[in-house]
């Protein structure tokens, strides 16, 4: 990733404020700071989701605003703080959807999506659930079928945004663990929000720390 002066924000409100990092193919770095820093919409700035006023952000080098929306979700994961569905999908069928940039419109998946899906369900701990009800899960499981589904896209970048905020000591612990192997056997690179500075201390080797708008320290 490289973020060069970039500046952003919605509307009137501008957010970010002429930041650059670079960060390596292989780093695991927590994002750091008080609520109203830029964190969310560094990430946003970071999918493509939040054009920048100024600047540019590269994605394994490529310009991210040059890329297609399927082509951003093929490289970038992210697991947000918490999903909602209305619809009783079962841990299976989740984790699946992680294969939908993968096919093509209307495609039913193959043998090989569904040998992915094992893989990301395996390495996540939530096979022995696969036909269990998401809404029906606890919130712990719950992110690790949300992370399950987001290897399931086989991306080369991961942003977790808060994604533990919510969980007891344990659950945060072992979530964490996931991702960590996850960085150091298949060298993805992780990006991670995190109002716990002990957890992000533990496990990333890097910390941003952003205040209003700027990076106050790397």
């Amino acid at each position: 990733v490289a973020v060069t002066n970039v500046s952003a924000g919605y509307r009137d409100n501008p957010v970010l404020r002429d930041i650059s990092l670079a960060i390596a193919e292989g780093e695991m770095v927590g994002v750091l700071g008080p609520n109203g820093a830029g964190k969310t919409t560094l990430f946003r700035v970071l999918t493509g989701l939040c054009q920048p006023t100024v600047g540019t952000v590269h994605v394994f080098g490529r310009d991210i605003r040059r890329m297609p929306a399927q082509e951003r979700a093929r490289l970038i994961g992210v697991v947000p703080q918490e999903v909602d569905t209305p619809v009783a999908f079962t841990v299976e069928e989740i984790v699946m959807l992680g294969r939908a940039v993968a096919l093509r419109r209307w495609a039913q998946p193959g043998a090989a999506d569904r040998g992915i899906v094992d893989r990301a369900m395996a390495y996540t701990h939530v096979a022995d659930i696969r036909q269990r009800p998401f809404t029906n899960l606890s919130g712990g499981e719950k992110q690790r079928v949300i992370v399950a589904m987001a290897l399931a896209q086989e991306p080369r970048l991961i942003l977790m945004d808060e994604a533990t905020s919510h969980l007891d000591i344990n659950h945060r612990f072992e979530l964490m663990q996931i991702i960590e192997r996850l960085n150091v056997d298949q060298g993805v690179t992780v990006v991670i929000i995190s109002h716990d500075l002990n957890l992000a201390g533990d496990f990333c080797r890097r910390l941003i720390l952003l205040d209003h708008g700027r990076i106050a320290a790397d």
